[in-house]
């Protein structure tokens, strides 16, 4: 790249528009660009080593702070299920900006095809999918919350032969394609004293409902011709064209739909095959879009109505429920869109904003469905460069139900950024999996001191 950029020969670009030339850049150009970039590493490098960390903990303001708060980690989860003879279920939701197979350009590597259009023509054939199913299979487990997954399974002691096969399930209603999930079992060799260690990761994907979407009305977001400089073509594509879409089609038309693939999943993990035990544990984590969807299902599926699709209405059953959550593993959140989304659940006609938003009212719906003397905690991570991602505010719990303890843990993802005025955008929203004090904190837990 950097040759071109100081190649003062290189011929003149025209716009579509002949008459807003794109002049190109000389030498000069070049060497400033060349000086800036160093500039760059050299301040981001001499402060990136401090960097990577948790920065805070906090509780939200209202929240009842005079007893400690035990954050159980998944280590404990799994060993205490292993002493039983159960597994580890842990159920996770990506957020926006989601590419569940990989990166357009390996398509044609890891399905046979060339680009998002194409994908989108193919992947609603059901004899495409069955085709293509270990290609998807294999994708999935390479990109989708990765490295998160490869990540843990590493901190709770497994190896990659310790992975068992995988099975895809795609999500649909009626006709349509909404997702799929994949669940992905992993099982250590016996200890000395006979005892597996299981884990079983649920990946469950909404993307196939924003997909089509984002191809139609982006396909032709390309200015041809022109020169658009790369960090910000970079942010708008990942930040904005590509993410924030999926947030706009959430509080629009896709809402139902995103909100089904999830409900599907959820009835996966609790009635699929093979179906969980009584001495299973369950985890929960979901990230940026996701925590709001995911929560917002969690709440319509635990109502009367539930939630309807392939022509059925279906709920989870409360003992199903209290069952998943009845030994305080957290709720764990990525970057949480809760403070941005929730108003878009809010009815026009609240002037004065007393009702409480969908995402709010499904911790306190959850809480009500767990014992009287039990706590339900929430842990959010959230990096404060981010800019889309939120503290979980206070949630109200009701004299009927569990506590509700929520701990904001405030982190500073590494990344490539000026020391003390920039960090990186991207990586602030999904840089978790790489900060280790993260990963700590969901392997082994920690106590949160009491503040009277």
């Amino acid at each position: 790249m950097i040759p071109l950029l100081l190649n003062h020969k290189r011929p003149r670009i025209l716009s579509q528009n002949t008459e807003d030339p794109v002049l190109p850049l000389t030498p000069l150009h070049g060497k400033l660009l060349v000086l800036l970039l160093v500039a760059v590493v050299a301040l981001s490098s001499g402060g990136c080593a401090s960097w990577p960390g948790i920065v805070g903990r906090e509780t939200p303001v209202g929240q009842d702070s005079s007893q400690d708060i035990q954050v159980q980690g998944l280590r404990k989860a799994m060993d205490d299920a292993a002493d039983q003879g159960g597994s580890l279920q842990l159920f996770l939701v990506h957020g926006m900006s989601n590419h569940p197979f990989g990166p357009e350009k390996n398509f044609q590597e890891t399905l046979g095809i060339a680009d998002y259009p194409k994908l989108v023509e193919e992947i609603p054939k059901p004899e495409w999918r069955e085709e293509k199913k270990e290609a998807c299979i294999a994708a999935i487990k390479r990109y989708q919350f990765d490295p998160l997954v490869n990540r843990l399974i590493k901190e709770l002691g497994f190896e990659q032969t310790s992975q068992q096969p995988a099975t895809l399930e795609w999500l649909q209603d009626g006709e349509q394609l909404l997702g799929y999930q994949l669940r992905w079992p992993f099982e250590s060799a016996p200890d000395r004293n006979g005892r597996f260690r299981r884990l079983v990761v649920h990946l469950n994907s909404w993307a196939m409902v924003t997909i089509p979407h984002k191809v139609k009305l982006l396909g032709d977001d390309n200015y041809a011709g022109r020169r658009d400089f790369p960090i910000n073509r970079g942010l708008k594509d990942g930040l904005v064209s590509w993410g924030l879409m999926d947030a706009a089609l959430y509080v629009g038309a896709g809402r139902k739909d995103m909100q089904r693939a999830v409900a599907q999943g959820l009835h996966l993990l609790a009635e699929g095959s093979p179906a969980p035990t009584r001495h299973d544990r369950f985890a929960f984590g979901a990230a940026s879009l996701g925590s709001v969807i995911t929560l917002d299902t969690m709440k319509n599926v635990l109502n009367e109505g539930g939630v309807c699709y392939g022509g059925v209405c279906r709920r989870l059953a409360p003992e199903t429920v209290s069952g998943m959550f009845r030994e305080g593993v957290p709720l764990f959140l990525f970057a949480n869109q809760i403070p941005l989304l929730d108003p878009a659940s809010i009815p026009a006609s609240d002037s004065r904003n007393t009702t409480v938003s969908d995402s709010t009212a499904a911790l306190t719906d959850l809480a009500e469905q767990l014992p009287k003397d039990g706590v339900l905690t929430v842990m959010a991570f959230n990096d404060p460069s981010d800019m889309l991602g939120y503290r979980v505010p206070a949630i109200p719990t009701r004299a009927k139900g569990a506590q509700i303890r929520v701990v904001n843990v405030a982190v500073r993802n590494q990344s490539l950024g000026l020391w003390w005025i920039f960090s990186n955008p991207l990586s602030a929203h999904v840089g978790f999996p790489k900060t280790n004090a993260v990963m700590n904190e969901m392997v082994n837990g920690i106590t949160i001191p009491s503040n009277p």
